[in-house]
This record gives structure tokens, C-alpha cells and sequence, in this order.
């Protein structure tokens, strides 16, 4: 008698309908995931920067009770380079106190920062494993922010020459600084003047913006040589002054910008992606912002007249150009240079009192001013009150 045997096979892998289905699930699961886990290392840079942001903080209470006051922004040396005073940023003043001593140790703060550049006689500085740069090409960890994609050295002739910053000194809202008459702005920080503890009391510390974070490598027109009979530079004025009701209000017109820049522009002196990229330097496009246009905002121009939209800044004149002279030039210095991050939800800044927060683009613009000013009295809505 036979034994019935099963005629059953054995299934090894999966059907091609079967593989494909998994495919689909899977596609599904990253399409769901991959947002989440983006956003999440987005929180987590964002969390990184504000850290540096707060260390810059520290650094100024630091110095600020080493001096009797704050540093200014711009720090006139007794040398100039040529014709010009190229003065050094208040991150060069930061540096004994953001653990950059020995950085701080080789620098003659008497000099012009640009006798430390690639040509400039001073300051070439060789690295334990060989390695010989300009001091003005030194990477300065706590000023570069973990969201910028061009964590480099800018160039000259091929040779590394000046390295980038992420966090700019508040400069107030536009204008910066009358070397004619010594006036200065607003904002926290100044060209050649340290604030006491003093002059934020009207204001108060936690209501005043000390650092924010910008762009690096950003486009930005400079040295118009115009003064406030300039119908553009009058109309970026009056959005700035305060009305009749104390506020700030109104917005600015890019198109303003856009004739300055135009006009810089046709003199040669619009930059493609040198802003923010040079962290010695004290003057209000590369270490500085302003608050004339909110954060995050994208101030887009036709630049060459082609069509061509590009989110630039602009500054009048750089502090200390032409000035090394007895015929010095005695221009002012307006600048309208926004704060920037790579992050939709808004932009770190630091607060004079230590405090660090997340201002979103959304911020009412006379709001933002407000916050910027040290000692302008505003009053500033519960509903707008940074938390």
C-alpha cells in the first residue's frame, strides 16, 4: 500500500506583487518620517546656535565687567592702513572672553585689522600640524552657526584671507554713526563708543536685542556717499522715526533700497556674497545689522536692472573709508543690513540681559524696531512681548 505524499511545495521569497507592496509601504513610512527627522535636526542646529549665542552673551558681561562698560562695534585703531581706518569688530574685542585668549594675544588692537590680512605684514599664525594662515582667516568656533552651508574661508588670490560670522551686533535701526559730528545710532552697540549699564535703563536689558544671527556670505551694496537730502535714504528715515503715538510702524520700501543699491551698483561697489564673511571687521555690513527690515525678511532687488532678483543688504559708507587722510571723508553711515537664518520658524537672538529667543517673521515690524533701540521708550504690546 503507497503512502500518500503532499504535493505542497515550499515557498521561498516574496512574489513580485508582494516586494512590491513593501516597496510602496516603505516609500510611505519615509515620506512620513523624513519631514519629522529633518525638522528635529533643524530644532537641534537651531538649539546649537542659540548655545553660541549665549556663550556671546557671556562674553559681554564678561567684558563689560573687566571695562566699567559695553565694547563698541567698531574700534578705531591709531594706525590706518592707507587712506583708510579699518577699525575691529567687537568680536575681535570678544575674543579673550570666548576662550580665544591666545588668538587675542597676537593682535595689536592699535593696528588696522587689515595689516592682518593676506599682503598685510602681521599676524600669520602656523597651527600645531603645520598648517599657516592669516590671522583674519582664523576660524573663530563660536561665531559660525551650525546651519551655514559655506562653513569656509573667503578667498583672496586663492589664499584663505578672512573667515565668516553668523551673529551680528544690533546697530539700531538704520542709522549708524555721523563721524562729522560723533552722533551714533540707537541700537546696542556703536562705532567707537561702550555703553554703561546705564543707558539701557529706560529700556532695560531684556528688552534690548544684543546680537542676532545673519547670513554669511551675503550680497550687499556699500559707499553711495549720499547724505539725508537723498530722497531714498529720507524715505528709509521717516520709517524709522517713531509717530506722534510712539510707534515704528511702518514698513520700508524696497524700492528705496533698490535705487541705493542700483546706484551703488553702476560705481562698482556691489558685492556678490562678501557680507558677513569677515569677522575682524568692525563695520555695519559685516558684523552689524539693522532693523529696518524684519527678520527673515527677504529684501529682493533687481540688482543689475536684468530682472534678476537677489536678497541683498546695503550700507552707505563703510565706517573709517577714506578717513586715514587730512581730507578724511566725513559721510554717515545708514545701513540697511536685515538679520537672517536658514530657518523658516525665525531667528536666534541674543538679549542684553543674557537671554536667548526665537523671534518669528511674523513679529510686528514696530516691535522689532523697538527691541532694537537701547533707550527709545516704546511700548511694546503684551500680545508682541518676546517670551
Amino acid at each position: 500500500m503507497k503512502t500518500l505524499q503532499s504535493k505542497t511545495k515550499t515557498r521561498h521569497g516574496f512574489t513580485l506583487v508582494e516586494l512590491l507592496v513593501v516597496i510602496v509601504l516603505i516609500g510611505m513610512l519615509m515620506a512620513i518620517l523624513l519631514p519629522a527627522l529633518m525638522s528635529t535636526r533643524s530644532t537641534a542646529r537651531g538649539l546649537l546656535s542659540a548655545n553660541n549665542l549665549d556663550e556671546i552673551g557671556t562674553a559681554l558681561h564678561k567684558y563689560e565687567a573687566a571695562k566699567g562698560m559695553f565694547p563698541p562695534s567698531w574700534y578705531e585703531p591709531d594706525v590706518p592702513n592707507g587712506n583708510n581706518v579699518d577699525g575691529w569688530s567687537i568680536h575681535a574685542l570678544l575674543l579673550p572672553y570666548v576662550e580665544e585668549v591666545e588668538l587675542a594675544s597676537r593682535i595689536d588692537y592699535q593696528r588696522s585689522y587689515s595689516e592682518y590680512t593676506a599682503g598685510g605684514g602681521f599676524g600669520d599664525i602656523v597651527s600645531v600640524d603645520g598648517t599657516a594662515s592669516h590671522l583674519t582667516a582664523s576660524r573663530v568656533p563660536i561665531y559660525v552657526s551650525p546651519d551655514e552651508p559655506r562653513d569656509e574661508s573667503r578667498l583672496k588670490n586663492g589664499t584663505p584671507n578672512h573667515y565668516p560670522v553668523n551673529y551680528a551686533a544690533n546697530l539700531g535701526t538704520f542709522f549708524v554713526w555721523d563721524p562729522a559730528t560723533g552722533d551714533v545710532g540707537g541700537g546696542a552697540f556703536a562705532p567707537g563708543r561702550g555703553f554703561t549699564s546705564s543707558a539701557f535703563q529706560n529700556d532695560g536689558m531684556s528688552k534690548t536685542i544684543a546680537f542676532a544671527e545673519v547670513k554669511a556670505w551675503q550680497p550687499y551694496a556699500r559707499n553711495n556717499g549720499s547724505d539725508s537730502s537723498n530722497a531714498n535714504i529720507s524715505n528709509l528715515l521717516n520709517v524709522v522715526t517713531p509717530d506722534t503715538a510712539g510707534r515704528l510702524n511702518t514698513l520700508a520700501d524696497v524700492a528705496d533700497v533698490q535705487a541705493l543699491v542700483q546706484a551703488a551698483h553702476g560705481s562698482g561697489n556691489y558685492k556678490t556674497n562678501s557680507g558677513h564673511t569677515e569677522w575682524v571687521d568692525g563695520r555695519a555690513h559685516q558684523t552689524g545689522f539693522t532693523t529696518v527690515f524684519g527678520p527673515n525678511e527677504k529684501v529682493q532687488v533687481d540688482v543689475a536692472g536684468d530682472g534678476v532678483l537677489v536678497d541683498v543688504d546695503w550700507t552707505n559708507w563703510q565706517e573709517g573709508k577714506n578717513r586715514g587722510s587730512e581730507t578724511a571723508d566725513e559721510n554717515p553711515t545708514w545701513a540697511a543690513v536685515t538679520a537672517r537664518s536658514y530657518r523658516e520658524e525665525g531667528v536666534y537672538v541674543l538679549f542684553l540681559d543674557g537671554g536667548t529667543k526665537l523671534i518669528s517673521p511674523d513679529i510686528n515690524i514696530g516691535s522689532w524696531r523697538a527691541y532694537s533701540t537701547r533707550d527709545g521708550g516704546e511700548m511694546i504690546s503684551a500680545a508682541e512681548q518676546v517670551r
